[in-house]
């Protein structure tokens, strides 16, 4: 939750001949904050009430939901003798406030007030009204806060109605979102190669994500032995990610690096480029990795090993 005050003061103008009003201060006591939000579709909404309940569409969160309301307290300092009571009234004509984010753009629209006049007295010189809003979201924002700020017009008035002050200036209300795209991978099995009799000439291991082996002037004891590397990723459901290795081209080595071969042309099941299960929240796939070895003529005997790291990115 983003918490900040920022106040613009009004001065009415005095003069002999005429009634005394003294100053109106306006504060945005608290931002207009919709909280930490993870979306799953391109495009969502949100509608933020009065009293900070939250709804959302194409969207959801996890955990502790921080969000509130905009408020705007507005406080009134009578000059001394003055009677008459005062009322600020939020106008019916709202603006609208746009944020373009990374990847998106965010639409604050559909002000709504409650309540929508507060009533000043010499007693109680001070209110508050609570602003909330309607917010669409226009495309998958990269994971940061987003901040901006929206002018809501209002007046000054007596009871009647009759405006006190002319021209007041609009009050700054600050608006801010949060979002969120977590995803993660856990290692199930590593990637195994398995044992090879050494050639005398080079060749290569296939190892495809499914496990089967392809040989090129190349004996293994039993293809068995040889597995693809498996992964379960967790993520936003329905989401589409982009899965990547690196390095590119890996040396795995014997325990004293002495001798190495190399690893390249990694694959992925079901593919480089897949889709998370549809639901609500978040949903999880299980993925493989194969990839090439290549050998080398009379390869020293030895166990090699090395490692590599699975790249994602929701696209």
């Amino acid at each position: 939750m983003v918490k900040v005050r920022n106040f613009v003061t009004f001065m009415s103008l005095c003069l002999a001949s005429t009634p005394c009003f003294a100053d109106l201060i306006v504060e945005n006591t608290d931002f207009m904050d919709l909280g930490k939000i993870i979306l799953s579709q391109k495009e969502s909404s949100a509608v933020l009430a009065t009293n900070g309940d939250v709804e959302l569409v194409g969207a959801f969160v996890q955990g502790t939901h921080i969000k509130n309301a905009g408020v705007l307290s507005f406080t009134y300092d009578f000059a001394e003798g003055e009677t008459a009571n005062r009322v600020v009234l939020i106008n019916n004509e709202m603006p609208t406030a746009t944020i373009e984010g990374d990847g998106c753009t965010i639409t604050f629209s559909n002000f709504t007030a409650t309540p929508t006049a507060v009533l000043l007295t010499p007693d109680q010189p001070n209110g508050k009204i609570n602003i909330g809003a309607s917010v669409k979201i226009s495309g998958f924002c990269e994971t940061d806060t987003y901040k901006g700020s929206v002018n809501i017009p209002y007046s000054l008035a007596d009871e009647e109605g009759i405006a006190v002050i002319d021209d007041t200036p609009d009050a700054t209300l600050q608006v801010a979102v949060e979002t969120d795209n977590p995803i993660t991978i856990s290692n199930i099995s590593n990637m195994s190669f398995g044992t090879v009799v050494s050639p005398t000439a080079a060749g290569t291991i296939v190892l495809a994500p499914d496990g089967n082996v392809t040989l090129n002037n190349v004996t293994m004891l039993s293809k068995k032995d040889a597995t693809a590397g498996q992964a379960t990723v967790s993520g936003v459901a329905g989401r589409t990610i982009q899965a990547s290795v690196s390095p590119e081209s890996l040396e795995i080595k014997t325990s004293d690096n002495a001798n190495s071969m190399t690893v390249d042309t990694f694959t992925f099941a079901p593919s480089t480029v897949f889709t998370l299960p549809a639901g609500d929240g978040l949903s999880t796939q299980n993925i493989a990795v194969g990839a090439t070895l290549h050998v080398g003529k009379d390869q020293p005997a030895g166990s090699y090993t090395g490692s590599f790291t699975v790249n994602l990115i929701y696209q």
